[in-house]
């Protein structure tokens, strides 16, 4: 995360906008998408704090959804060019 936000800090200094939009989605697809769903594995502070009080079925069956909506968003912002910068850019005005 420190490599990655020095990163998009010195593309944004050089007003390199598209490595720097590269760099925060690279950031938020690692630390959100990535590193997310394992932390509401069996035994982490996650885990216990969104699936205290339900059944092991019910757990796993809200885990399920959950990471099915994460990784929909995710396809979906992919798919729109919304994340990594894949949208056809449009000619700014000044």
């Amino acid at each position: 995360m420190l490599f990655g936000s020095w990163q998009a800090i010195a593309a944004a200094r050089r007003h390199d906008i598209a490595a720097h939009h590269r760099h925060v989605a690279g950031m938020y697809l690692g630390g959100i998408v990535v590193a997310g769903p394992f932390a509401m594995l069996p035994g982490r502070l996650m885990h216990a704090s969104l699936f205290s009080g339900l059944s092991n079925w019910q757990a796993g069956a809200t885990a399920a959804v959950l990471a099915t909506l994460l990784v929909a968003a995710t396809g979906l912002a992919i798919r729109q060019g919304r994340l990594f910068g894949l949208r056809k850019s449009s000619k700014r005005l000044a």
